[in-house]
């Protein structure tokens, strides 16, 4: 028996995770929904998000679907938020194993320290960049949906913006395992070597 640590897995190229995980085409295909909905949303539908004062100030939630995670944002009425979205709660409720599911918004000059988060081997979490700031645009364009392991260290930052970072964001249980590596990391591409 070897003392070698295996090897970890090579991050999934981009037809690879389309292949695998088809809800993100879902996600882009109704972009635009997604967006019209959000900016006709009350700043009352959104709650702080739970710990985020280990994280950043003013980083806000209007969940859609919470499963489990339901205690984690007390007084949160997801039955009023998902009457204020109802398309991208339909769209939401098509995605077969969803965990969690809605808006993310972060304040202009916030950011969200680097940090790791406790996930299951088969959940994957995904963003779809609604409206994002000019560091972001840079290599991720509006509208088009990122995978995203938790697991692995991961920061986001609006320090550059003038209008909130917002995202839809996902979790969703997979019939598979997903490796710690075989996502890409989240941030700018690397660099071509």
């Amino acid at each position: 028996m070897s003392d070698e640590a295996p090897t970890p897995p090579s991050p999934m190229s981009h037809a690879e995770q389309r292949a695998r995980f088809s809800f993100l085409d879902a996600l882009e295909a109704h972009a635009a929904t997604f967006r019209e909905e959000y900016e006709a949303l009350p700043d009352t539908a959104f709650a702080p998000m739970p710990n985020a004062g280990g994280y950043a100030a003013h980083w806000e939630a209007c969940p859609l679907f919470l499963g489990q995670w339901e205690q984690d944002f007390p007084g949160v009425d997801l039955a009023a938020n998902r009457v204020l979205a109802p398309r991208t709660a339909a769209v939401l409720d098509g995605i077969d194993g969803l965990i969690i599911g809605g808006f993310l918004r972060l304040a202009p000059g916030m950011e969200i320290h680097l940090h790791e988060d406790f996930r299951d081997d088969d959940v994957i979490r995904a963003h779809l960049g609604l409206t994002l700031p000019p560091h972001e645009r840079a290599y991720w364009d509006e509208g088009t949906a990122r995978l995203m392991d938790i697991r692995a260290p991961h920061q986001a930052h609006n320090l550059d913006g003038e209008a909130w970072r917002v995202t839809m964001m996902v979790d969703v249980r997979m019939p598979f395992p997903v490796p710690l590596g075989a996502v890409p990391p989240w941030g700018p591409p690397e660099p071509a070597t």
